[in-house]
């Protein structure tokens, strides 16, 4: 059985709803359901008071990123662009199908982490040239020899790589 509502009834609703009250508190006063609220209201546009904000993986992927000055992308994507949306200081770099986002005060640091990152993989100065232009840090030959040498020296003696290099060089 449903009954209707008489069209003072439905004017206050509407003036409530109007003065900023939401749906939960107006049906609560008039004795209605929250449903006859919103059917009754919903032409009416309201603004969302809700400002920014940061929900909880966000505010953690905020924090590894003050404390490291970068954060890898793997199912964090969407946080992470979000974050970026209300700081702008955050920037991301995509290197052969790997993203990093860090602090544009860390670029060398996520540069650092980049090449480290890759350590499985023989690095060389064309790829470090590239890595460098994409996070904007200027390495010279010393310190791209000095990524070259941090990434080889931490292979394990087994890998396939190392055994080229020995056997071959």
């Amino acid at each position: 059985m449903s009954r209707r509502l008489k069209s003072e009834k439905i004017k206050q609703l509407r003036k409530e709803i109007l003065s900023g009250k939401s749906n939960y508190e107006v049906a609560r006063e008039l004795g209605i359901s929250e449903t006859t609220v919103r059917n009754h209201t919903k032409d009416i546009a309201r603004p969302k008071d809700v400002g920014p904000c940061i929900k909880k993986e966000q505010f953690e992927l905020f924090k590894q990123l003050l404390e490291d000055g970068y954060v890898y992308t793997n199912s964090n994507r969407n946080h992470l662009r979000g974050l970026q949306k209300h700081f702008p200081m955050i920037k991301r770099a995509n290197y052969k199908g790997r993203s990093l986002y860090f602090l544009e005060d860390y670029s060398k640091t996520a540069l650092n982490a980049m090449i480290q990152q890759k350590k499985s993989r023989v690095i060389s100065y064309h790829d470090i040239s590239n890595m460098s232009r994409i996070f904007d840090v200027k390495l010279s030959s010393k310190g791209k020899n000095k990524a070259i040498s941090t990434s080889s020296t931490e292979e394990d003696d087994d890998s396939l790589a190392f055994f080229c290099v020995r056997k071959y060089c």
